[in-house]
């Protein structure tokens, strides 16, 4: 997302409450670490300051080094919205194989933090927002089990949303996320049996 929009421009690498400088790069600070994975509850949302997303889907064709893959908008395409900013656990280090026990504490983990995505939301009013597949990428979280959690805690706060969209992108390797989502929320507005309301994979490639 980064690529495609403003959203680097929102890190003030002068404030040394968010950020710190090391010879390697950048960092954040142990208490934004903490903030971001919902520590106290809530996650970063920033409604004052909208972000503008300025380039289109990923070019995936592209031979060009010098080019990120990502073709600039037209104009009439060009669209802000506000940035909700979460981490997820990341279970690369976890191997094939952990205990139940193990991985009953990762998944509360992961409940914690998307429970603190929706607090934050809420508490805000936004009533229209587009999350993700949680951790599923690099991060390695099983879809099928962030996908129950989104639906169980989204179901306990229904009212509070008018629209809830899932954009789930493909990287064109490891397990694909969308069928997954698509299964555990089949149903979710009473369409049980009726898939309509599930846009096509972003890209979806054979064998994936």
């Amino acid at each position: 997302m980064f690529r495609r929009t403003d959203c680097h421009f929102s890190i003030d690498r002068s404030d040394k409450d968010v950020v710190k400088i090391k010879s390697s790069g950048v960092e954040y600070t142990s208490a934004m670490t903490n903030f971001l994975n919902g520590a106290e509850g809530k996650v970063y949302l920033d409604t004052a300051s909208p972000r503008v997303c300025i380039r289109g889907p990923e070019d995936i064709t592209t031979n060009d080094e010098c080019d990120i893959g990502y073709e600039l908008l037209p104009e009439e395409s060009v669209f802000p919205f506000m940035e909700l900013r979460a981490a997820a656990v990341d279970r690369r280090r976890c191997g094939q194989f952990i205990s139940k026990k193990f991985n009953r504490k990762i998944l509360d983990d992961m409940r914690r933090r998307i429970i603190a995505q929706l607090v934050t939301l809420i508490d805000a009013g936004v009533r229209h927002v587009i999350l993700s597949a949680f951790g599923c990428g690099a991060f390695r979280n099983p879809a099928n089990n962030v996908a129950v959690i989104y639906r169980e805690e989204i179901e306990k706060r229904a009212t509070h949303f008018d629209v809830v969209v899932f954009a789930i992108f493909h990287a064109g390797y490891g397990p694909g996320n969308f069928t997954p989502f698509q299964k555990v929320f089949l149903g979710f507005n009473g369409d049980d049996g009726v898939q309509s309301s599930f846009a096509a994979p972003v890209r979806d490639l054979p064998g994936k």
